[in-house]
């Protein structure tokens, strides 16, 4: 009897080992994905039979615009099913381009600034319609006061917003301009944001506060210091502590300069083949391709200054979009506020907005073209490159009629959802 317990329980020990075995996961199951947190979003997580014709559309593209190095992000439902990386993060081909690596972001830095504008709204702590400058404006202090023109008092928040300050670029932007901001105010550059101000203040304003608009990165400078005056802290760590640490996003950072201070993990930047050099901002002497010195990221932080990765950006995208899938940072009221479409003036942070709930952010400048999309059907996408283009700030379109090809490509949607490895943090839920 003793014997036959033996032998029995062999065998019952010789079966379950082998059921672990055989019902081991696939290596695309979610259960592997969910317990891969710790593990960096790369390339093959998203070779996929589902996305191998989008793959080498992708591909075609990037070679056929000379872009080094591009990394793509793809969102159904607010799950990011898809996050790739293409060519390489320098000329040199040294290391491929993988979905973490980082990316200058341009303008669609101004997309976060509006959002923690938002949030400053929604502690009560600003209001949409406070002034701006003048003795009871948010930014009175003594060396904002001393403006030409009486009109900047009119500025609110929201004009800022929405690109309706009063500049047209008849004096240039001001955020190219630093050198010659330097030599006017006789200081050394580099220049800060105080200086870019109180250089504008000594020229007029060219239209009405709120009676037109017309796109300014000067408006989004000055939106930066709002940030500071009422925070009390530096932009870059009021946007970190305030909007990206509570959804999990610890790879975006305000960009330096020159290729010796790139962050961990960052890609070189390129001008396109006709760009010609220009004075370093720095106020070195030297000329540098503009890429490396024809912008000072710090300055213009809020403006254009962000670098982070695809899926850090995929983070931040699925925060802020209205769907119910993840819990939004902002209230359905803020979210909608910023973009309502309305033909006569342009939406807030995003680029522009349209009658069917698709939304678009984009940015452009040397060496740099991302595209940030969110479609009302639940797919979204965000394209980054380091390479400019001879299109410029249009390139965005081209992008955005090859993503149609690549979403007609897909026939079925892979069944994976890549937050599961860098998941999104659980927000407090906003009403």
């Amino acid at each position: 009897m003793n014997y036959i317990k033996y032998y029995l329980g062999i065998i019952v020990f010789f079966l379950l080992l082998l059921s672990d075995v055989i019902f081991l996961p696939a290596a695309h199951d979610k259960s592997v994905l969910s317990n891969s947190k710790k593990r960096k979003i790369s390339n093959n997580l998203s070779e996929l039979n589902e996305t191998k014709k989008a793959d080498r559309i992708f591909d075609k593209f990037f070679k056929k615009w000379e872009i080094t190095g591009a990394a793509v992000a793809i969102i159904k439902d607010e799950n990011l099913i898809y996050a790739k990386g293409f060519g390489y993060i320098d000329k040199e081909q040294t290391t491929a381009t993988e979905p973490y690596h980082l990316f200058r972001i341009a303008s669609v830095s101004k997309l976060i600034t509006a959002v923690a504008i938002m949030k400053l709204v929604e502690d009560n702590r600003i209001k949409l319609s406070d002034k701006v400058f003048g003795v009871q404006g948010i930014l009175n202090d003594p060396q904002f006061l001393n403006y030409k023109d009486k009109r900047y008092e009119k500025i609110t928040v929201e004009h800022l917003l929405r690109h309706e300050g009063g500049w047209l670029r008849k004096y240039g932007d001001p955020i190219l301009m630093t050198l010659d901001i330097a030599k006017e105010l006789k200081i050394k550059p580099p220049v800060d944001a105080d200086a870019m101000i109180q250089f504008m203040h000594k020229k007029k304003i060219h239209f009405d506060p709120g009676s037109r608009s017309a796109y300014s990165n000067f408006g989004y400078v000055i939106l930066g210091k709002i940030i500071e005056k009422k925070s009390g802290v530096s932009y870059e760590n009021f946007v970190k502590n305030n909007i990206l640490a509570p959804v999990g996003i610890t790879d975006m950072h305000v960009a330096n300069i020159l290729p010796s201070q790139k962050y961990k993990n960052e890609v070189n930047y390129y001008d396109h083949g006709d760009s010609q050099p220009v004075p370093s901002c720095l106020g070195t002497g030297e000329l540098a391709p503009r890429c490396y010195g024809g912008i000072d990221y710090q300055t213009s932080a809020a403006a254009g200054g962000w670098t982070c990765s695809v899926v850090a950006l995929a983070k931040f995208l699925v925060s802020i979009d209205g769907f119910p899938a993840h819990k939004d940072i902002l209230t359905k009221k803020s979210i909608q506020q910023m973009t309502d479409y309305n033909e006569k003036s342009q939406p807030m942070g995003w680029r522009k907005t349209n009658i069917f709930g698709d939304w678009t952010r984009t940015g452009s400048f040397a060496g740099t073209v991302a595209l940030v999309k969110r479609c009302m059907n639940g797919i979204s996408y965000i394209v980054v490159t380091n390479t400019g283009t001879w299109r410029g700030p249009r390139f965005y379109h081209e992008i955005e009629g090859e993503m149609q090809k690549v979403l007609g490509s897909i026939k079925t949607w892979p069944n994976q959802n890549l937050f599961e490895i860098e998941p999104i943090k659980n927000i407090s839920k906003q009403s």
